[in-house]
């Protein structure tokens, strides 16, 4: 990082930092310390799970209803969705279960999507 200081008003003196980094293999976790990063950590763990159910219940009520509103839940949620690529689950189990659950929601809605329209 480069910074910049402010000497006797007319020069800049340049200062180099070194990095600190301890070894090429050191491995980055970032650990949740306070209640506020925990909450955050489970809303992203939990929204891309509800952004799918919307988008199953929003190809179960348009089939049914046909209203023209059919859709605008699972449109707006969607971003949620994409959130599943942001956490980190240790548990290589608990990582490949959650995904496989995502996985059979979204085949699910384009079941759903493909087979009532």
């Amino acid at each position: 990082m480069m910074k910049w200081t402010y000497q006797n008003q007319d020069r800049f003196e340049h200062r180099m930092r070194t990095p600190t980094v301890t070894s090429a293999t050191a491995i980055v976790c970032v650990e949740t310390d306070e209640d506020d990063n925990l909450f955050f950590y489970y809303l992203m763990v939990i929204m891309p799970i509800l952004a799918l159910a919307a988008y199953i219940y929003d190809a179960l009520t348009l089939f049914k209803s046909n209203d023209e509103t059919g859709g605008l839940l699972s449109s707006i949620l969607f971003i949620f969705s994409l959130v599943q690529y942001s956490i980190t689950i240790e548990s290589k189990w608990l990582l490949t279960g959650y995904q496989f659950l995502l996985w059979i929601m979204v085949t699910a809605g384009d079941v759903l999507c493909l087979i009532l329209f």
